[in-house]
Formats: C-alpha cells, sequence, structure tokens
C-alpha cells in the first residue's frame, strides 16, 4: 500500500488530501504511481507538467523508486510573498 498525499488546487480538483493504492508490483517509480492515481482521477493529469513531488517527506523525481508502505506527495509549486 502507498499513500498518496494532495495539496493545494489538486487536492481541490479531487476533492480529497489523501488516496491509498495498492501496488501491483513490488517496486514501481513516482510516474507509475501517479498514472495510477490519473486514472481513478482523471483530473490529476492536467497537473502533471507543474508538480513537485517527494518520497517520504524528501523531495524526488518522477523515476525515484516507490515500495510499499511509503508516502508519496505531489504538490504545486508554491509562489507568493512580496518583493
Amino acid at each position: 500500500m502507498v499513500t498518496i498525499r494532495l495539496y493545494a488546487s489538486m487536492r481541490e480538483a479531487v476533492g480529497k488530501s489523501l488516496i491509498r493504492l495498492e501496488l501491483p508490483k513490488e517496486k514501481l517509480t513516482v510516474l507509475d504511481i501517479f498514472k495510477q492515481a490519473s486514472r481513478m482521477y482523471p483530473v490529476l493529469e492536467t497537473f502533471r507538467k507543474s508538480l513537485l513531488v517527494a518520497v517520504n517527506h524528501e523531495y524526488a523525481q518522477w523515476n525515484s523508486v516507490v515500495t510499499s508502505g511509503d508516502e508519496v506527495a505531489f504538490f504545486p509549486p508554491v509562489s507568493g510573498g512580496t518583493s
């Protein structure tokens, strides 16, 4: 089982901040996990090009390996503040 956390506009688009997925294989990449989540919630695909990802609270790449028990977070880049 992998836990997926969604933030900001992704969370609003899906209507939840947490998704749990059973892994069909022992090891998958972050991209594989995202594709599975996108099959469940197609609106996620619209965010893909601008997302940041983390695995177990550390920034990760799309080709990073995910195993059972991991937490994968997808979130849009944050901007704001004043200069």
